[in-house]
């Protein structure tokens, strides 16, 4: 099953947010907003912190400090088209998507005496795991990972929508599965030589084996074929690739992980080479998100296809 954040997250509430139209003023002026569960200031002045403070203030904070154990209300932050920097003193759930619309956030700040998180170039690490949670939402198109950094977070790339290519270090030895739905302008992924865990090939994620297809770039293209000896494709690895016309899966594929393809909307062509079909997670609806499609299958394969409860969900079953 999917890994998800302490709650699910609606993408499509993200989706359907105006924020690609809110662009940051050119004003250089300084806000501060300091947020903790006991109190709210803005410019050294206490506010009741109420939904309608924080709406109207989003245009004039450039600088944010959340101190004590808070909990950012889910999209508390969005759209705050001048902030720049935040700083975390203390503990703190990150939300990926407390910050979305921030185009001019570009740093997170983390003293040394916060227990759990430190700031690496500015993105936001877990210490225990060093993992990487949250990229500034304005801190894109291209970002080359920082080495040192072990593990990526769930949701550390979906709260920056204008990143176009990410570099992986040798150090990034594990990723249990990534989000990549809101990164609509992602192209490649690119990974040291000598990591240990992953490669890439032609922008596409790959484990170091290349046994697994751990992700593949939104906006990479309209067709793929899946390069022969993959045997699995990973968690999300096409999730909301809305671009993908056709796909092509090989002979050697055993399995697609859970949400494969979710949200791959404009797929009209799944040629499957595989005479044995592909299995899925016992609870996942594998193309559920895909309308009208046609499903090729090797010859002499297509009653093993429409029998299986998975595959047979496709109007169209063709062999070739």
């Amino acid at each position: 099953m999917k890994k998800k954040s302490k709650e699910d997250i609606d993408s499509s509430e993200v989706s359907n947010s105006k924020m690609a139209d809110i662009m940051p003023s050119p004003d250089t002026h300084t806000g501060e907003l300091v947020v903790s569960s006991e109190k709210v200031t803005f410019n050294g002045k206490e506010y009741s912190g109420n939904h309608s403070f924080f709406k109207d203030i989003k245009e004039e904070v450039t600088s944010l400090t959340i101190k004590g154990y808070y909990f950012p209300n889910k999209k508390q932050f969005n759209d705050f088209i001048n902030l720049r920097s935040v700083t975390i003193e203390d503990e703190i759930d990150p939300w990926n998507d407390a910050f979305y619309g921030c185009r001019s956030f570009s740093e997170f700040i983390v003293p040394e005496t916060n227990p759990d998180f430190c700031a690496i170039d500015g993105l936001l690490i877990y210490k225990e795991e060093m993992s990487l949670e949250m990229i500034p939402s304005g801190k894109g198109p291209h970002i080359s990972i920082p080495e040192g950094i072990k593990t990526l977070g769930y949701f550390s790339l979906d709260s920056c929508p204008d990143l176009v290519s990410i570099e992986l270090p040798s150090t990034i030895t594990y990723i249990d599965c990534l989000s990549h739905k809101e990164n609509k302008k992602l192209k490649s992924f690119s990974v040291a030589e000598n990591n240990p865990s992953y490669m890439a090939e032609d922008g596409v994620l790959f484990t170091k084996n290349k046994g697994m297809l751990f992700a593949f770039p939104n906006d990479k293209g309209p067709e793929y074929t899946i390069p022969s000896g993959v045997a699995v494709i990973g968690e999300d690895a096409f999730s909301g690739c809305s671009k993908l016309r056709s796909i092509t899966i090989p002979s050697s594929m055993v399995r697609i992980e859970y949400e494969g393809f979710a949200g791959c909307v404009k797929l009209k062509e799944i040629h499957v080479q595989a005479k044995v079909c592909p299995t899925f997670h016992s609870e996942d609806e594998p193309f559920c998100h895909v309308y009208n499609a046609t499903l090729y299958v090797p010859r002499g394969t297509k009653k093993l296809y429409e029998e299986n409860e998975k595959w047979n969900v496709f109007s169209k079953i063709e062999e070739e």
